[in-house]
């Protein structure tokens, strides 16, 4: 029982350090992305679309048919336009965040984050395990609604569906699943923590409005080069199979 009880503990604990770090992981992320967002997505559009023109000219000039060099070429359109739509979202995820912030006050906000935690310690569906099977998925929900500051959504959603039925199991069959979820908590941990760098630059880049001004400014020329290489990748696939090639993003 004691066993138990110290796996459980130890696997909200890591679940609850993760989801604070992606929590100001994306706070970051969203700030820096709604100072700057139409210079961030033009060059996201620009660089999948170089990337695809490129490996287009590739295979032509090894001699592949145009069966061949379309399918590649169509992958490579789907996963740029999966990669943008993703984008598209997260921009707008940003703005929820945003709006959030400004709607809540600093004090609801923090009662929010101690209802979160409270939440993953009683009911995370990584520690109850023995869940009804929509549970999961409105535990997704309640842990996106956090991760936005959403209070009203949040606490809605609670309030709709309540969570008392949901006990945490004491069962001692339970320990190698719980031993396994902790690995593969600290296994993600130390993945999201290699960007720790990244977010700190990230930071202090936010916090100096000299140094996000220059990035802006990089950001362009980036654009402006970028789409002057474009244009004479276009005009170069445009010649590729007799014009046949379906090569753009729409």
């Amino acid at each position: 029982m004691n066993k138990i009880l110290e796996l459980q503990e130890e696997l909200a604990n890591i679940i609850i350090e993760y989801d604070k770090k992606i929590k100001r992981n994306l706070a970051l992320e969203a700030k820096y992305n709604l100072e700057i967002p139409n210079e961030i997505s033009e060059v996201t559009f620009l660089d999948n679309q170089i990337a695809i023109c490129s490996i287009a000219l590739k295979l032509a000039s090894e001699g592949k048919t145009l069966e061949e060099t379309q399918k590649v070429v169509s992958d490579l359109k789907l996963k740029a336009t999966n990669f943008i739509i993703t984008h598209n979202r997260k921009m707008n995820d940003f703005k929820i965040l945003k709006d959030s912030n400004e709607k809540f006050t600093f004090e609801e906000i923090e009662d929010l984050n101690k209802k979160y935690e409270s939440l993953v310690r009683k009911h995370h569906p990584a520690i109850a395990i023995k869940i009804p099977q929509t549970y999961d998925m409105q535990f997704k929900m309640l842990r996106n609604f956090y991760l936005l500051d959403n209070v009203s959504g949040f606490d809605g959603l609670l309030k709709e569906n309540p969570t008392d039925s949901i006990v945490l199991p004491t069962e001692e069959e339970y320990i190698p699943r719980y031993e396994e979820y902790i690995a593969a908590y600290k296994k993600e941990m130390e993945r999201v923590s290699k960007f720790d760098e990244k977010f700190a630059k990230l930071e202090e880049m936010l916090a100096d409005d000299i140094l996000l001004g220059r990035n802006q400014m990089v950001l362009r020329e980036r654009a402006y080069k970028a789409k002057k290489s474009l244009g004479e990748l276009f005009a170069k696939c445009d010649g590729l199979y007799e014009g046949k090639l379906s090569y753009k993003i729409k």
